[in-house]
């Protein structure tokens, strides 16, 4: 039985004293999901097959913390493409 469900687990992300982890429902389409994840000092968010379904979360992580995990639980996934952009901050230096 496929789940279909999408998840962002924040167990390691710094202060953890309130929600860990996000659920929604992703239904799948033909097999494939697409994720726009943005990730910047604070936050986490991930939007899926074009925002049927959005999540965002706060993150406190370490200053030498570069790390992104993706991974599927109890199946199999293949990652077909990814592109990766480093956007400009918008506090001043």
């Amino acid at each position: 039985m496929i789940a279909e469900q999408l998840v962002v687990n924040r167990p390691q992300s710094g202060i953890e004293n309130f929600y860990q982890r996000f659920t929604g429902p992703l239904p799948i389409e033909n097999h494939r999901i697409r994720l726009h994840i943005f990730v910047d000092r604070s936050s986490v968010e991930v939007f899926a097959n074009g925002g049927v379904l959005g999540m965002t979360c706060q993150v406190f992580p370490e200053t030498n913390s570069t790390g992104v995990t993706l991974f599927a639980d109890g199946g199999e996934a293949r990652l077909v493409s990814l592109q990766a952009y480093t956007i400009g901050s918008i506090w001043s230096r």
